[in-house]
């Protein structure tokens, strides 16, 4: 039994070692360093599939004035289009379609975009609110990607990923790895929340106020102890 009870013991200090505030802190610190490179990576290619499909969309509209200058000059019956206009308008509702949806992908990478930039100051400086905004589009997306990964045809991908095996692996790496970033995210928002309540219980029951013609002094606990903030001064005398 002891046996058990020592080797069980040597299997848990690395696990608590990794989720100790401290290291939690560090790797909250990375991902979040992480997050902001892949948003911005993320949002510049978006921003290039937009201005390509702008560029297409006036390039199309072009071909269509050039093409209905020509069918002006073609004898053709009333309210009667010719095959090159009737392709030219779908091609056109196409790429309409295809600019709002690069407008909508460019809003939402921006948005996110910002919840990393949230994420690593509040990371940086200890703001717990800061890492909310994340936190809650994070497991909105992950929340998407499964319904995706659930919901669509699997054999197609998986014919074009070497078979079901592979999609199934690579499906369940991705999730894991995501829930893995996103658990460790609130943990330290946990940490620091926890971390910010002490201190601020700390500061109230340090709260010393002297006797007579007295500043206000608020005594709150620093790095190198409990340290003295004179905030103002008292404007009544006692008697």
């Amino acid at each position: 039994m002891d046996i058990f009870l020592t080797v069980g013991k040597y299997i848990m200090m690395p696990i608590r070692l990794i989720f100790s505030p401290r290291y939690v802190r560090i790797a909250a610190l990375m991902i979040s360093i992480y997050q902001v490179i892949l948003s911005h990576a993320v949002l510049f290619s978006i921003v290039l599939g937009l201005l390509h499909a702008e560029r297409v969309n006036k390039v199309l509209e072009e071909d269509i004035a050039e093409e209905n200058e020509m069918a002006d000059n073609t004898e053709l019956p009333d309210n009667a289009e010719t095959v090159n206009q009737i392709r030219f308008k779908s091609a056109q509702e196409l790429s309409s379609i295809t600019c709002l949806g690069m407008v909508a992908l460019t809003t939402m990478a921006a948005i996110y975009l910002l919840s990393c930039l949230a994420l690593l100051i509040g990371t940086l400086k200890n703001r717990p609110k800061l890492m909310i905004p994340w936190l809650v589009l994070d497991g909105i997306s992950a929340l998407i990607m499964i319904l995706f990964m659930t919901t669509v045809d699997m054999n197609n991908y998986a014919q074009k990923m070497g078979g079901i095996a592979n999609y199934m692996f690579t499906c369940l790496v991705v999730v894991a790895a995501n829930t893995f970033i996103w658990v460790m995210v609130r943990l330290n928002y946990m940490f620091v929340t926890r971390a910010n309540k002490l201190e601020d219980q700390l500061v109230e029951t340090a709260t010393v106020k002297l006797p007579f013609q007295a500043k206000k002094e608020n005594v709150y606990l620093g790095t190198g102890g409990y340290k003295h903030l004179i905030s103002d001064y008292l404007t009544e005398k006692p008697n």
